[in-house]
């Protein structure tokens, strides 16, 4: 093992999750107590990247609606990780980034084609 691999800082990782919430209601919960984004960075103060999966139940909410709807969501999407880093930056955390990851395709957008636009 090399000196460079012995100074490493332990690799913690930890998931949670919100099965059935949208975008708005993670923002709307991001300061919670017991269950929003806020909670977690402070926790874990050393927090270093977190991973944000939001949108796949949004994507029910385009149906008939079009794209006005799509903006909302993408904002408040967009929202999530400025709260995230904003909490963050409240904890004197300056190491601290946010990894938006894609909605994967799914049957939905085969069957209503504006939720792929």
């Amino acid at each position: 093992e090399s000196e460079s691999q012995t100074q490493l800082p332990a690799t913690v990782v930890e998931h949670y999750g919100h099965p059935g919430w949208t975008a708005t209601n993670m923002l709307n919960h991001m300061q919670s107590d017991n269950d929003g984004i806020c909670s977690i960075i402070r926790r874990i103060p050393t927090l270093s990247l977190m991973i944000i999966l939001v949108g796949t139940n949004d994507i029910a909410q385009m149906t008939n609606v079009g794209k006005d709807v799509a903006r909302l969501i993408i904002g408040s999407i967009v929202d999530v990780h400025k709260g995230a880093i904003n909490c963050a930056e409240e904890e004197s955390n300056s190491k601290f980034h946010t990894l938006a990851v894609g909605i994967p395709e799914s049957a939905y957008q085969e069957m209503v084609p504006v939720a792929s636009e």
